[in-house]
């Protein structure tokens, strides 16, 4: 389920609770700019809060052709570790024997080299998807307060919304447009969920 999903069930529940008054003719101005501003604040941060979700993933992604090559070369080296075992192995008289030997420890060195290569390159690509699952988990963390912010301008406006006129509500009780792509469906979520919500009020 997606976190807008989760929106909407939440709190279209959480709403359930305060539809019960009828709207009066006064309108809390403060509160429902306060409320707007509450909104506005936090999703901008969402939006770039996503946006930074959308750099690290493009981030891991252009590391998995290195870490397939990486992975290729290995079988590759591999292979070669099976030929020169294979090469390397019998008895021998001389001089082929020397000859051989020389050639074996050549290969030997060779390949050795190309592993450590090979393991340096791996643990660079490794390190980089180490930091880029770190910069993601405390983007995961700078958003939990994010949507708390989301929750309580939520509520608040739509608090404010029950003491509003029909008319108010139909010009009025929307949340701010979107700063961005990304936030686009939520703000669309949100603001069936307060016409659902103010659908139920009494008046």
């Amino acid at each position: 389920m997606s976190r807008t999903s989760v929106f909407s069930l939440a709190y279209g529940a959480a709403f359930a609770g305060i539809v019960m008054a009828a709207p009066v003719q006064a309108m809390d101005q403060a509160g429902y700019d306060s409320a707007q501003a509450t909104l506005a604040s936090a999703l901008y941060d969402l939006e770039g809060n996503l946006i930074e979700k959308e750099a690290i993933e493009m981030n891991s992604k252009a590391l998995e052709p290195q870490m397939g090559s990486i992975l290729a070369r290995y079988a590759d080296y591999n292979g070669r570790i099976e030929q020169h075992n294979s090469y390397c192995q019998g008895t021998f008289e001389e001089p082929e024997y020397s000859r051989r030997m020389a050639e074996c420890d050549a290969m030997e060195s060779q390949i050795n080299e190309l592993f450590r290569q090979l393991d340096l390159e791996r643990d660079a690509v490794n390190e980089q998807m180490r930091q880029l699952q770190d910069r993601d988990t405390r983007r995961q963390e700078a958003a939990q307060p994010i949507f708390a912010r989301l929750e309580a301008g939520m509520v608040a406006l739509v608090t404010v919304c029950f003491e509003m006129t029909l008319e108010q509500q139909h010009a009025l009780c929307h949340y701010p447009s979107a700063p961005g792509p990304r936030t686009q469906p939520m703000v669309a979520d949100m603001n069936a969920t307060i016409v659902s919500v103010l659908d139920q009020t009494v008046h």
